[in-house]
């Protein structure tokens, strides 16, 4: 059986709220659906996270404490899997130096199937004898140099 996320989530709010009203409360649901939620998490570990009483606030087991901090990396990791911005890589600019014999040759068909995969959205290209690219390269005023063996 996988994790239930709600039942993570009910776990992680109970543990922040030391309640499980309070939990329910912040959650948007009752008492009784965070109680089961937590009962059926533990059940499914097989270790008690949550030491529970009449009249005094939830506390953590050591197995609970172990586990709230894996909790909240999940939810955290959930979260962002479901923002899908978050999954594409921002495209970059690229400052690319070349001579102009890799120019007019190789470098135009590279650019535009690399620049196709959608990783690069600007591409802005410098021509200069290899030399001059080295010292630009150097310098930071481009990022790749296509350069002939000097």
């Amino acid at each position: 059986m996988v994790l239930d996320l709600k039942h993570v989530e009910s776990f992680v709010a109970a543990a922040d709220a030391t309640s499980f009203s309070l939990a329910a409360d912040r959650l948007g649901t009752v008492q009784s659906a965070v109680s089961a939620h937590i009962r059926a998490l533990e059940h499914h570990l097989g270790m008690t996270l949550l030491d529970r009483g009449r009249g005094r606030p939830v506390a953590l087991t050591p197995d609970g404490r172990a586990f709230l901090a894996q909790a909240r990396r999940l939810l955290d990791l959930a979260e962002e899997l479901s923002d899908p911005s978050r999954l594409r890589p921002q495209a970059q600019r690229l400052r690319l130096g070349t001579t102009v014999t890799f120019a007019l040759s190789a470098v135009a068909n590279a650019l535009s199937s690399f620049r196709s995969g959608g990783h690069i959205a600007e591409v802005e290209v410098q021509t200069a004898r290899s030399h001059a690219l080295l010292d630009m390269l150097d310098t930071g005023l481009i990022d790749v140099a296509f350069v002939l063996d000097q």
